[in-house]
């Protein structure tokens, strides 16, 4: 069982851990101009933790910088597919 100060700590190292991911996401966005004002982007969701979290952090992209764009999230079931 968690104490209220475990509970603390781990809200503290997940908040910590989405402001050095957040800061990294914009970082490589500011290098490489991934996203731009007035794009459209198509986020490839496929229900997993990772396409979720790529929208996550594409949204902060947006809620925290000057940058405009739009997110098409596109569902993609790729079952029964052999590539």
């Amino acid at each position: 069982m968690l104490i209220s100060g475990q509970i603390e700590r781990i809200a503290q190292m997940s908040s910590r851990l989405v402001k050095k991911i957040f800061r990294q996401v914009r970082d490589a966005n500011l290098r490489y101009h991934m996203a731009e004002d007035g794009d459209r982007i198509a986020v490839a969701m496929s229900g997993g933790k990772d396409s979720y979290t790529m929208l996550h952090f594409l949204q902060l992209l947006i809620k925290h910088t000057p940058l405009r764009f739009e997110l098409l999230p596109v569902y993609l079931d790729l079952a029964g597919i052999m590539i």
